[in-house]
């Protein structure tokens, strides 16, 4: 097979269901998901109405004792989440709001669907806030510490630090992950990240923590230790010695021309070479050797690495922000959308229609028509990275390169008819054939000569 024609979900189809409310449909793959759906399920891999009249009760109670706005909150997801981690030991093993709101997401997902084919008993899902709805953070301006970044203090450790100064001695992941958002809405500005998408602080910047952290106040100190000891720790952290792993790029060596030319225009080096910073307008500035010239660059840059790659902000009206990392030939990579406080946006839904993405039968995957590309959620890090490898999503969810292999099981392979084929080690073959909203209704076995030896609708 030479070409195969592309099988890609149009706009707005969900994921498919196998079964309406089954594990498969609401959990798929994800293992996490699937330990939510055991929490309800009485063991028959279907969630009954009974058992999704209580999962509906325990998101409408949560409601009730919260905002009573008739959606769900960040801190009323983690209140059913802690709910159902009550008798859970392993750190590990405790659901987290995202993977609840997802689970939920879901069933919503399904319920729709049966709904528009006639099913009965169906339940309408509660709705979520927007990240920059509901109540205010826990935090006042006002109650805040000032504090001096120091010379090789990692960010995960320093929010470590501030929960401790809090009574918080061994936080949980969850806890960590709080008093980061917290960190971010309070210090908008400070927190940087690498191309790798570690994030980190700058030495000597003045920040605002939660807790009664020790203030040094001495940022002069602290910048020039990083000064005279750049080199050396660079060097260090390129052979992978991981105590340097959270620091930036530097500053990149420039032929003396160059930086004098900045210096008289007020510009300072970047990471880049022949790449200057002009901080009052806050624009980067490229330079051409030959002619002495500096030319303006995208304004939209906020951070440049060595190797050209780097960091845009794309902030609209109402103060929505699109944040991209780019590669020096401006290929996107990874790219997340964030409010107007600078909070990320953590439902993938809600975040690829902001970005024109469509849905594909695999409920993390989402296409992008404009440039061609698929693009993977990282719920993690609530962002979409960039698969240039993934040419095609099948029926079943299953991706596909350009030739129609199978990604990750190289004995599956897509036909022309958007069916899938399956090469069994003695040579014989499953067909599954799918309908066009990804439901399998057909398996065709064949032995090896091609012989049809079963054939059951599904």
């Amino acid at each position: 097979m030479d070409k195969v024609e592309k099988v890609q979900a149009q706009s707005g189809q969900s994921v498919p269901t196998t079964g309406g409310f089954s594990k498969d449909a609401i959990a798929k793959d994800n293992k996490k998901l699937q330990n939510i759906f055991d929490k309800f399920d009485n063991g028959n891999t279907f969630l009954d109405k009974a058992e999704r009249d209580k999962i509906q009760s325990l998101f409408t109670q949560a409601d009730e004792n919260g905002n009573n706005n008739k959606k769900i909150s960040k801190k009323e997801l983690q209140t059913i989440a802690d709910s159902l981690n009550k008798d859970v030991k392993e750190e590990k093993d405790k659901i987290t709001a995202d993977e609840l709101k997802e689970f939920y997401t879901n069933l919503g997902e399904v319920s729709k669907q049966e709904k528009a084919q006639g099913a009965k008993d169906t339940i309408d899902t509660l709705e979520f806030e927007n990240d920059s709805e509901g109540s205010e953070d826990e935090t006042e301006a006002s109650e805040l510490n000032p504090y001096t970044v120091q010379y090789k203090e990692r960010y995960d450790e320093l929010i470590k630090k501030d929960l401790k100064a809090q009574g918080i001695e061994n936080p949980t992941d969850e806890q960590i992950k709080n008093a980061k958002e917290i960190f971010k809405k309070n210090n908008p500005d400070a927190l940087k990240t690498t191309k790798e998408g570690t994030e980190y602080l700058l030495v000597g910047t003045k920040i605002k923590l939660v807790g009664e952290v020790e203030d040094k106040n001495n940022a002069d100190e602290q910048i020039k230790l990083w000064k005279d000891n750049h080199v050396k720790d660079t060097a260090a952290r390129k052979k992978g010695e991981d105590i340097f792993q959270d620091m930036d790029d530097g500053i990149a060596d420039n032929d003396k021309t160059a930086v004098k030319n900045a210096k008289e225009k007020g510009y300072r080096p970047t990471a880049c070479q022949n790449v200057f910073y002009d901080e009052k307008s806050k624009t980067h500035f490229s330079y051409d050797p030959k002619t002495g010239k500096f030319t303006e660059m995208d304004k939209n840059i906020t951070q440049i690495f060595a190797d050209g790659s780097c960091i845009k902000k794309i902030t609209d009206a109402q103060g929505k922000t699109v944040k991209e990392t780019v590669d020096k030939n401006n290929k996107i990579q990874n790219i997340s959308v964030h409010n107007a406080k600078g909070e990320v946006y953590v439902n993938k839904n809600f975040v690829a229609k902001q970005l024109g993405f469509e849905k594909t039968f695999n409920a993390n995957i989402f296409f992008d028509k404009k440039t061609n590309t698929h693009y993977r959620w990282d719920s993690d890090n609530h962002k979409f990275i960039a698969e240039f490898n993934y040419a095609m999503v099948g029926r079943s969810g299953e991706l596909f390169d350009s030739h129609g292999k199978s990604i990750s099981h190289p004995n599956i392979k897509l036909l022309r008819s958007g069916n899938e084929m399956i090469t069994n080690n003695d040579g014989s073959t499953t067909e599954k054939i799918y309908d066009k909203n990804g439901k399998l209704i057909q398996t065709i076995n064949r032995d090896k000569n091609n012989n049809i030896i079963e054939q059951k609708d599904n």
